[in-house]
């Protein structure tokens, strides 16, 4: 292989990079760029069977195109490793991308000097010029993004995934840059130099002409919250989008454990820079945490065989009264359960299902707590007004899974994880709610559970136990429970 006519010639473009030359081992570069789509065996797809026996389909989500012998571009440098390790070091790179012109500008934020992590990160990203940071929550994603577009001075697009999300990243980059941030989605279409954009809403609109000039005329994209870029519209956006500068947002980016990341990968890169609540907690910009586990071994007939998992959670958590009357308690008086905190320390408490959200509110209001439930069905404007009723005033509330995410609540005292299930991203990302500090706040407190009453509840306990451990940052008390 060592005559360059025998080796292999990647020319990199903005989305997708085209490999050409001899004896390229196409089957080893598929095999490593697919995975198994959740829930395969059950498709009748799958199932289906052509008349020669093979399956119509394999089961599997595929990056390789065997027509035009590409793969997306941020596969680039795991292809290249793939390829070395198989005795093909003959490769030649041609990067047929054409840079847009910029001035390197400095990075002068309104009120605010970045932490010399978040410069770092900026650096880091404009010399890499696509790929993940990775940083824990109260890292300052969308300050390091506002710097890196200011830097840049290029059109951007950032997309969020939710209509709250949005909202708050247009005012937060629309502040920090000093300039009107543009914003489509939730009924809007505002297009500026920085826009703010729903990947829903670009997805359902990705064959009209309007959204592909928007992403033709783009050269730098972020997504924000960027885990989810393992759902097909997500991805579907990005590979449209001609950007030269691509970039994902989290601190929980590779943890699907559904194969998807691979297409996060694909579309942006792999890590460029990490930052862990580890090295937050210690430098002093996040709070430090007690999580708490209370042991639940009730109700007593879930542990029957055959049960469920539906009918488990149902019964187990969401109808658990014994479970709901901790919850309800520590929202109550958080100072009877933790001496760390006072009687009028702010709770918020996560659930997953509608029904939970209200069974809970309704214990609460009887017990004379006085709290909201919101969730993502209501309206943008009556989420906004209860949020921004609980960072005035409101002691408690009872919040569904789109508080997980992305949402700057430094309010919060007490975090009573409700909502159960094992997801790594939703356990990390739920606790990151409330480790921003505020004046007079330095520990949080982390409620959830050990679910022994069934096995699948118990599973699910274990996984998020060992998501705290693995953060390796906060003090982890098990205690007793019914």
């Amino acid at each position: 292989m060592g005559a360059f006519s025998m080796g292999i010639k990647l020319t990199i473009g903005n989305q997708r990079t085209y490999i050409s030359g001899m004896q390229i081992p196409y089957g080893l570069i598929d095999e490593a760029t697919s995975y198994f789509v959740q829930g395969y065996q059950y498709t009748k797809a799958y199932r289906r069977k052509r008349s020669d026996g093979t399956r119509a389909w394999d089961g599997k989500f595929h990056l390789f195109k065997f027509g035009d012998r590409s793969i997306p571009t941020g596969l680039v440098s795991m292809v290249i490793k793939l390829l070395k390790r198989n005795g093909y070091n003959d490769i030649n790179l041609v990067d047929g991308r054409i840079p847009p012109n910029h001035w390197r500008l400095p990075v002068k934020l309104k009120g605010i000097t970045l932490r010399d992590y978040q410069s770092e990160a900026v650096e880091r990203a404009i010399h890499c010029q696509r790929g993940v940071l990775n940083m824990a929550t109260n890292a300052g994603k969308t300050e390091v993004a506002a710097g890196i577009i200011k830097c840049l001075g290029l059109r951007t697009l950032f997309i969020n995934h939710t209509r709250a999300l949005m909202r708050q990243s247009q005012e937060r980059l629309s502040y920090r840059l000093d300039q009107p941030v543009g914003i489509i989605g939730d009924g809007q279409w505002d297009e500026r130099e920085v826009t703010v954009a729903s990947a829903k809403l670009l997805w359902t609109r990705l064959k009209k002409e309007q959204v592909q000039e928007l992403l033709d005329r783009c050269h730098v994209v972020f997504s924000d919250e960027c885990h989810r870029v393992g759902s097909n519209n997500w991805w579907e956006v990005l590979m449209r989008s001609g950007a030269y500068y691509r970039f994902g947002l989290s601190g929980t980016p590779f943890k699907r454990t559904d194969g998807a990341s691979l297409m996060l990968r694909a579309a942006t890169g792999g890590t460029i820079y990490r930052v862990t609540n580890k090295q937050l907690v210690a430098w002093g910009y996040s709070s430090e945490a007690t999580i708490a586990v209370y042991k639940m071994y009730s109700p007593k007939d879930l542990e029957e065989n055959g049960v469920h998992w539906r009918h488990a959670y149902e019964h187990g958590i969401v109808r658990n009264g014994k479970r709901n009357r901790i919850i309800c308690e520590i929202a109550e008086d958080p100072s009877e359960y933790f001496d760390e905190v006072s009687p009028d320390a702010k709770v918020i408490i996560i659930i997953k299902e509608i029904e939970h959200g209200y069974r809970l509110l309704s214990r609460c209001l009887k017990n004379g707590v006085e709290a909201e439930f919101v969730f993502g069905e209501e309206d943008t404007d009556s989420q906004t007004e209860k949020l921004d009723k609980f960072k005035s005033g409101l002691r408690v509330l009872i919040a569904s899974n789109i508080f997980e995410q992305g949402m700057d609540i430094p309010e919060i005292d007490v975090l009573v994880n409700a909502a159960g299930y094992k997801s790594s991203i939703a356990t990390l990302q739920r606790l990151g709610r409330g480790l921003r500090k505020r004046e007079g706040k330095d520990r949080l407190i982390m409620v959830d559970f050990a679910d022994f009453a069934n096995d699948y509840l118990l599973e699910w306990s274990g996984q998020r136990l060992k998501d705290y451990k693995n953060e390796d940052a906060f003090d982890i008390e098990v205690r007793e429970g019914y």
